[in-house]
């Protein structure tokens, strides 16, 4: 169907030439559709105008903030209330995430 796909070249641009005039400072940093690191590879042939339409759509209202996929109310795989309705995530809180989604099959150990 698709892939995401991740421009790194602008920010490393940034990072080099922060380093080089002496601004560099560490950070954490994870790119967005909105800043231009993150998009959508090209369609494979079976995907329909219909679906394309859709995921445009989901992108749109990503990218002006109407939409946040990490947002609750989420629960986990046994039905535990993880996030809160209106609560959301940031993108550190996924990384410590220790719990899987409910309707997701797994574990989240590995």
């Amino acid at each position: 169907m698709t892939a995401a796909v991740y421009n790194w070249g602008p920010y490393y641009t940034k990072r080099v030439k922060a380093a080089m005039s002496g601004s560099w400072k560490s950070g954490f940093y994870y790119g967005s559709i909105n800043d231009g690191m993150i998009g959508l590879a090209s369609y494979g042939p079976k995907v329909s105008a219909k679906t394309k339409n859709a995921i445009a759509a989901k992108k749109a209202a990503i990218k002006s903030g109407k939409f946040y996929e990490f947002s609750g109310p989420l629960y986990d795989q046994k039905g535990k209330l993880r996030v809160k309705k209106g609560q959301k995530l940031s993108v550190k809180d996924l990384y410590a995430m220790n719990w899987l989604v409910k309707g997701v099959i797994g574990s989240a150990k590995g």
